[in-house]
């Protein structure tokens, strides 16, 4: 926490700072899918990563993000030709030190563009 210079030694009770401490050390969520076989690379690393997703609001607070490229995109070509054709994948949030998060039961959605060039 921040203290200015005039904060006091308290034994019993409690002080609060003149300034808001910065705790949150999360800037971004990783969106993660087994819909893509390497994903999207950070820091030169694959890890099944779809979206970058920057905490841009307060805590507490919706974040609403849109990717700003369309180009952005992770490649699905392990499901090409796939003979028994899935109908379900999972989908995850890490950190960015790839630790996955526990949303204590809140709900989070996301909505997926699907582009494919035909032969």
């Amino acid at each position: 926490m921040i203290f200015s210079e005039r904060a006091v030694l308290v034994t019993k009770g409690s002080l609060t700072a003149p300034y808001i401490a910065d705790f949150n050390n999360l800037n971004a969520y990783y969106l993660h899918s087994d819909l893509v076989h390497q994903g999207i690379p950070t820091n030169s690393i694959y890890g099944q990563v779809i979206s970058v997703i920057p905490v841009t609001a307060a805590p507490g607070n919706l974040i609403v993000y849109q990717g700003q490229y369309e180009n952005l995109f992770a490649d699905c070509d392990n499901l090409i030709g796939s003979i028994n054709g899935r109908s379900t994948f999972s989908f995850w949030l890490t950190t960015e030190n790839n630790q996955v998060i526990d949303m204590n039961g809140e709900e989070y959605s996301f909505t997926l563009l699907f582009k494919w060039d035909t032969v």
